[in-house]
């Protein structure tokens, strides 16, 4: 098999006159001029249907091009939240587009998708000390009765066990810190 080439329009027209104009077998003129004989086929066909010799249009794969407001909306959305997935980006862009195509787009714009590093917020530094403290005047100064009565204490600590994502979205060459609170 010789493989596929373009037929320029000059051997088209030979090929129209040894078939119809000469009376050559589609087999002999194939062979006479070294092409295939599904390609004289065809091009004959055509030619019978419409009177045309010219080659018909090839088309490529059609690519979604990245306007530059789509990409700062990309950018401010991953500033944003750092751990949204491709499928929210998508949502929040409001874009006719594939995930995949969201997801080359967010990778051309130098970003990946990474294990984020928790960064522990400071629970005895002066200021959380210096908040407590005003909690504790505050809750002392209210009435007794009025705080048996109004206020309710939930224990929190269930809520906050690996309450944040495990990968998030950083430029190349960064380390996505998230801020936790043990």
């Amino acid at each position: 098999m010789k493989g596929t080439k373009e037929i320029n329009q000059d051997l088209r027209k030979i090929i129209i006159k040894m078939v119809i104009h000469d009376g050559k077998s589609r087999r002999e003129t194939a062979k006479t001029l070294g092409i295939s004989r599904t390609a004289v086929n065809k091009i004959i066909k055509k030619y019978e249907e419409s009177g045309d010799v010219e080659a018909g249009h090839r088309s490529g794969s059609q690519h979604t091009f990245i306007s530059e407001e789509l990409k700062q909306r990309i950018v401010q959305s991953l500033n944003d939240n750092t751990t949204t997935t491709i499928e929210g980006i998508k949502n929040t862009l409001q874009c006719p587009v594939s995930c995949v195509t969201v997801w080359r787009w967010v990778k051309d714009l130098g970003y990946t998708y990474k294990i984020t590093r928790p960064v522990y917020q400071k629970r005895n530094d002066e200021a959380s000390k210096s908040l407590r403290r005003e909690y504790v005047r505050w809750y002392n100064s209210l009435n007794p009765t009025y705080r048996y009565r109004n206020l309710i204490y939930i224990d929190e600590s269930p809520f906050n066990i690996h309450i944040f994502r495990t990968h998030s979205w950083a430029p190349k060459g960064h380390t996505p810190n998230t801020v936790v609170s043990p």
